[in-house]
């Protein structure tokens, strides 16, 4: 295991919704060693323990980006969003210390005056309140890029995920199973996607073009990393042939037009088999070549499924770490590690 202390979100999301959804820090042995209860059901909470040790989390469909102090002291709450709709499914800080969230707002055919659910990037700056940046996909509905196929759909977008990288800003469409970057004027840059209209095409190794099943489907959690390299917790979600989820490595590259593919881990390393899940989910890249996958289980997507958290060793695919929540309704959405020895020393896992 690399880092001695995993953070994520948790609560019941099943027949059983009583219970309050909590944000929640174990240890290497799956102790708790920290909890904040929320007030409200969070499925999609995303919660980070920043370098300073604040605590910043959002959304969950409730709370607007909200840094405190792990004892609980409010430091900020983002200003009302600039729809007036919920915040969901992201929110972090970046290098700059703004924060980067999404939220709800209304789309409008040009055409036909329909409307349905699209979203809108927000960027603010904690220290002045004030609005940095945003972009709303409606200007991709105007521009004619962002195209609603499926006219019986209300989210046909469902933004889940956000990646700021210089002046570019990266969007995660699950609905729409594209990965969409922006430029800093809000022009599009590219999209990459198996769906019609994606400008950047699919290679295995060899250069040779994928179709079909190998692609991604619906996926979340965007990770970039330098030389362009992407990690995506790929659910799977609509691939043909059924669904099942992986985690898989992209490196893009533009000048070329196409993402290559140079990793993937179907989860078929002992004691794990080959899992689905249609919703939730995150990967992140450990230290010394290992990754941290979540498995977010909704109760009513399959049976005998868990949420639980997996550290995989990618050269050699075996799992070196797990956590199984204990009933099927216990849903999780993303987790963060950490190595948190300044903030919950243990004489067991930190240097003296």
């Amino acid at each position: 295991m690399q880092g001695h202390y995993t953070l994520f979100n948790h609560g019941k999301w099943g027949d059983d919704r009583s219970m309050h959804h909590r944000i929640v820090l174990v240890d290497p042995e799956g102790r708790v060693r920290w909890v904040k209860i929320m007030d409200q059901p969070a499925p999609d909470l995303d919660a980070t323990i920043l370098p300073d040790g604040t605590l910043l989390y959002g959304d969950g469909q409730h709370w607007r980006p909200t840094m405190e102090t792990l004892d609980g002291e409010l430091l900020w709450t983002a200003p009302p969003s600039t729809t007036g709709r919920s915040t969901h499914h992201h929110a972090e800080q970046l290098p700059s210390g703004e924060i980067v969230t999404l939220v709800h707002s209304d789309d409008v055919d040009p055409v036909s005056g329909e409307t349905w659910t699209g979203f809108t990037i927000e960027r603010w700056d904690p220290t002045t309140d004030q609005l940095t940046w945003s972009w709303s996909s409606q200007r991709g509905v105007d521009e004619g890029w962002l195209v609603r196929g499926n006219r019986q759909q209300s989210d046909p977008w469902h933004a889940n995920a956000l990646v700021v990288h210089g002046d570019i800003t990266y969007v995660n469409l699950r609905q729409h199973k594209w990965l969409v970057a922006l430029n800093a004027d809000g022009s599009k840059r590219w999209t990459l996607g198996p769906t019609a209209g994606s400008d950047l095409g699919l290679v295995d190794a060899s250069g040779a073009p994928i179709i079909g099943e190998a692609w991604f489907y619906g996926p979340h959690a965007p990770e970039r990393h330098e030389g362009d390299r992407w990690l995506l917790y790929d659910n799977g979600f609509g691939r043909p042939g059924g669904g099942s989820s992986r985690a898989v490595e992209l490196v893009i590259d533009e000048a070329l037009g196409h993402a290559m593919v140079t990793w993937s881990w179907w989860g078929d390393a002992p004691p794990h088999a080959a899992w689905y899940e249609p919703i939730w989910g995150d990967i992140d890249e450990l230290p010394g070549g290992h990754v941290l996958l979540t498995k977010g289980h909704c109760a009513s997507c399959a049976e005998d499924q868990r949420s639980g958290l997996v550290e995989v060793d990618r050269a050699s695919g075996e799992v070196v770490w797990w956590l199984e929540h204990r009933d099927q309704d216990d849903a999780a959405y993303r987790a963060q590690r950490l190595d948190g020895c300044d903030l919950f020393h243990n004489r067991r896992y930190c240097a003296r």
